[in-house]
């Protein structure tokens, strides 16, 4: 698990690899040592959260994602402004995607009962094929 993107100064594009700051170096690396990086996220105002663009941004210069899998989780009252737009910033860097891969769990709190299962079959199969593609991949 890597939460330290709160921290990460905002990206710039004038900047060359030998200046970035040492922890975009140290995430960069860890990145490199995963085999598969597998994210979850909430929508935010209807998008991708800026820390997370501004992670993704840091990126940009290296091909560290390059045919690398990459694997999300969208959840939110809609989610799929955040789930289109994830998609369109991945591109950029190329990585491995899948469609079992990408899951996009629309409705939030209302897709669940009170023990929090999920009322409908087909968001069921979804997590499981999603479930299944991290376990096989």
């Amino acid at each position: 698990m890597y939460d330290e993107i709160y921290d990460f100064p905002l990206f710039h594009s004038g900047i060359e690899y030998e200046d970035y700051p040492k922890i975009i170096k140290e995430y960069i690396a860890k990145l490199d040592k995963s085999d598969h990086i597998v994210m979850a996220i909430p929508e935010y105002i209807r998008g991708v959260p800026a820390t997370l663009k501004n992670a993704i941004e840091w990126l940009l210069a290296s091909n560290i994602l390059y045919k690398k899998p990459v694997s999300f989780k969208v959840s939110s009252a809609r989610g799929d402004a955040c789930y289109d737009n994830l998609i369109t910033f991945l591109k950029f860097l190329n990585p491995k995607l899948h469609e079992d891969g990408m899951l996009l769990l629309s409705g939030g709190k209302r897709l669940r009962d009170e023990n929090g299962q999920f009322f409908y079959t087909e968001t069921n199969n979804k997590l499981q094929n999603f479930v299944q593609h991290l376990e096989q991949n």
